[in-house]
């Protein structure tokens, strides 16, 4: 599992130390993949991992250096935006995957759930960002893939449905707002549409730009 910032790799590190859930994935973070002394404690462990170790500096693309050479071999999964022409992208309720192939598709949803979360946090969100909140912002592109799927399908009405899923679960996402108020046709309810979308833009950070 390749994920973001020091934030999120210690958090996850500390869920598979202290905690005991599922020290059996690897966790990465993308700042720290090539460096040798990182290099040598996956090797140590997860022999078949193809990642060249190099000095500071030199610029890697996770794409080609890390979802390539070992596509075959792992089911490599992210928390970051990145959906590679080399593989098949397998979009979860947070997060996705990648396995060998072409195309997207969207495991099974499972029930919202969010490891000892305070449901009350996603309505105090504001111009400054926040690590907790971008976390919870990935919840809202499950719904949000599927309707940008439906859309480019003619569904426009599942489409509707799945932005406004997206919008209910996280609140402050603003794509799932302006997809959804594209779709309107009465005029009255989208003028409303994006006027909410223009005080969203007033009052929080865009975790989704």
């Amino acid at each position: 599992f390749i994920t973001h910032g020091d934030t999120r790799y210690f958090a996850l590190r500390y869920l598979q130390a202290v905690e005991n859930l599922r020290p059996d994935i690897l966790v990465m973070a993308d700042g720290r993949l090539f460096p040798q002394e990182e290099f040598e404690k996956y090797d140590a462990r997860w022999h078949q991992l193809q990642i060249t170790p190099a000095g500071r500096g030199k610029v890697y693309d996770l794409a080609q250096d890390i979802l390539g050479p070992n596509l075959k071999s792992y089911t490599i999964c992210t928390d970051q935006h990145l959906n590679p022409s080399l593989a098949h992208t397998i979009f979860y309720p947070l997060g996705r995957c990648f396995i060998p192939g072409k195309g997207i598709s969207f495991a099974p949803s499972t029930p919202f759930k969010w490891w000892r979360h305070d449901p009350a946090i996603i309505q105090s969100f504001g111009l400054n960002f926040r690590e907790d909140l971008a976390v919870f912002t990935e919840y809202a592109l499950y719904d949000l893939k599927q309707g940008m799927m439906a859309t480019a399908n003619g569904q426009e009405e599942t489409a509707k449905e799945f932005f406004q899923k997206a919008a209910q679960r996280v609140p402050y996402a603003l794509p799932p707002q302006i997809n959804y108020c594209q779709l309107l046709d009465d005029s009255s309810q989208q003028q409303a549409c994006w006027a909410h979308v223009q005080l969203l833009r007033q009052i929080s950070f865009n975790y989704l730009p």
